[in-house]
């Protein structure tokens, strides 16, 4: 297992060290398009001093591309092994299916981390937001990789049976956007206990409790923020389970 994860990460270290301006590209468009939101948001309000909300808008903005990129990780990876001809070769690998999915695509999210904190302070600079940093935002970072690499599995599922599911892969972006910007924690107690069930719900909600209000950590609000990722993470890995067996008995695991 543990040659397995070397490898994994060397192959995802490589190709980010050999392909510097995907890296480069990516972290730019995704300043770019917060800072498009931060102008029109400051056009419209007549001012450019937001408060908490802006510092809201900056956390949520950076779960969500976090949460974004990991949850299209699976469904690519496997659309682009298919159209080279390799996902056999997956599947005849000693490891489990699911667990080389999500080992992927925790490596990924790994390394996507360091985007996302350079993403972060590009915007506290060119913004004057004032989020705040502390260990403890490792714990509500984990449990929503957790949760997106689970949807993900979900998503690799389909993709395993159709091949072809890039082009609806965005619209799933929207509803990821709500979920990371929407603010529940403002909307009254029974509403927010309502959607702590929600994917990575509670783990945004934790994650603007000690970044933007500056607040204790709440133990109960992590329990219930690593049970909700382990648990959309064995949901995710039931359901690839059960597509991969559909896939072998019909025969289109190859198939493109």
């Amino acid at each position: 297992m543990y040659s397995f994860l070397h490898v994994e990460f060397t192959r995802a270290f490589l190709s980010l060290v050999r392909y510097p301006a995907n890296f480069v590209s990516t972290l730019f468009i995704n300043v770019l398009m917060f800072y498009g939101l931060f102008i029109g948001a400051s056009f419209l309000a007549g001012r450019s001093t937001f408060g908490d909300a802006l510092d809201a808008m900056v956390v949520g903005y950076a779960a969500w591309v976090l949460v974004n990129r990991s949850f299209g990780k699976t469904p690519q990876l496997i659309e682009a092994e298919a159209a080279t001809g390799v996902l056999e070769s997956v599947f005849l690998s000693r490891y489990n299916t699911s667990l080389i999915y999500a080992v992927r695509g925790l490596v990924e999210a790994t390394l996507d981390m360091v985007m996302i904190a350079i993403l972060i302070n590009l915007i506290i600079l060119l913004t004057g937001s004032q989020i705040t940093y502390s260990f403890a935002v490792v714990l509500p970072i984990i449990s929503i990789v957790l949760a997106s690499i689970g949807c993900s599995l979900v998503a690799g599922g389909f993709a395993l049976q159709f091949k072809r599911i890039s082009a609806i892969l965005p619209s799933f972006q929207f509803a990821l956007m709500f979920l990371m910007f929407a603010p529940f924690e403002t909307w009254g107690e029974q509403t927010e206990a309502a959607v702590m069930f929600l994917p990575m719900v509670p783990s945004v909600v934790l994650l603007r409790e000690l970044m933007v209000y500056e607040m204790a950590l709440d133990y109960n609000l992590v329990l219930i923020a690593f049970a909700n990722g382990v648990t959309y993470l064995l949901i995710g890995a039931t359901l690839f389970n059960l597509m991969i067996n559909r896939a072998r008995n019909k025969g289109i695991v190859g198939g493109y």
